[in-house]
């Protein structure tokens, strides 16, 4: 018989930040699935039903929790035109979560929505209202004329 290969002695995990709330839900959800699959047959449909409405509970906190991610991330953008411009006006974001971002009702096309969300974090520091007209003293160009 060969000899095993010498093993590493596993190393004791170090204690890491502690679960978001988002993993805390998650694991209760893995174990609502396994008590509700191990229930007698006259309780199965109660157990299922509470186990749905968990389900849905949890989703609608991991989208809440994306879309504030998004929203945090195009605040904290230095640069207007960024890689949060360019995931905005990309097929990679939906229409829906634009809407989101803006926290309004929508009016508008998607493109709009996304130059009014742009428009709101990095608004123009140039009002071209205000700056003085240049006016040179050189005459107008001749009109174009059909010879």
């Amino acid at each position: 018989m060969p000899a095993r290969a010498p093993t590493k002695p596993k190393s004791k995990k170090l204690p890491g930040p502690l679960p978001s709330k988002l993993e805390i839900e998650k694991n209760k959800l893995k174990m609502l699935t396994r008590r509700t699959q191990r229930v007698p047959q006259d309780q199965k449909s109660r157990r299922f039903l509470t186990l749905k409405k968990d389900q849905a509970l949890y989703m609608k906190h991991v989208q809440q929790a994306k879309n504030s991610g998004w929203e945090t991330f195009c605040t904290n953008a230095s640069n207007p035109y960024g890689k949060q411009y360019k995931a905005a006006f990309r097929k990679t974001i939906p229409p829906a979560h634009l809407i989101d971002l803006k926290n309004n009702n929508p009016t508008g096309g998607q493109l709009k929505i996304a130059d009014n969300i742009l428009e709101k974090m990095f608004p123009n520091p140039l009002d071209y209202a205000d700056l003085p007209t240049i006016r040179t003293n050189a005459p107008d160009d001749a009109p174009f004329t059909k010879d």
